[in-house]
């Protein structure tokens, strides 16, 4: 799997998300989106820690897991937990579609 270092030109953010009332009040969660899009774009799938973001949108992972929800909310993201066995008994990841 091709490493992402991160969006080297723009970042890729709809107008609609760019100009939502709820979102607008938290710019970071914006921001988010536009990493979580430009991820999704270059490499199929996203797979960034709540840590990795939070030190790329000098954050807390805590205020990361926040926006995720706010996202999720909204219904422009959709966070699914990835198991380590059938059983889905230990969590090792969680994939991000939108």
């Amino acid at each position: 799997m091709e490493e992402f270092k991160g969006a080297k030109a723009f970042l890729m953010i709809p107008v609609g998300i760019a100009r939502d009332k709820d979102l607008l009040n938290n710019t970071k969660a914006i921001l988010l989106m536009g990493e979580i899009l430009s991820m999704l774009n270059v490499t199929g799938e996203f797979f960034m820690s709540n840590s990795q973001l939070a030190k790329r949108l000098k954050t807390t992972p805590r205020t990361i897991k926040r926006y995720l929800i706010l996202l999720e909310k909204k219904g422009l993201v959709k966070r699914t937990n990835v198991y380590a066995d059938k059983d889905q008994k230990v969590v090792i990841g969680r994939k991000i579609t939108v």
